[in-house]
């Protein structure tokens, strides 16, 4: 955005200098530009669908005997 404003600025001084050597000059008052944050935000609703999905299993025939995590649970290096 610094940049947009410093061109636009620079294209106003040529802009002024090429008025400035004709006879029927305009006397001009410039003003500094001014950075400003945004104050406008957007709340979107929507849905994310993943571009792969991976099927997972065992390799060994047998049954699960204990489930020490539910689904979508965050795990750790060696937690059990």
């Amino acid at each position: 955005m610094r940049s947009w404003i410093v061109t636009i600025c620079l294209g106003a001084m040529v802009l002024l200098s090429a008025q400035a050597q004709t006879p029927d000059s305009v006397p001009v008052s410039v003003i500094m530009p001014q950075e400003r944050g945004l104050s406008e935000q957007l709340q979107l609703s929507g849905s994310l669908t993943a571009l792969h999905n991976a099927s997972l299993s065992s390799r060994t025939a047998g049954l699960v005997a204990e489930m020490l995590v539910d689904a979508g649970s965050v795990v750790t290096q060696g937690q059990p």
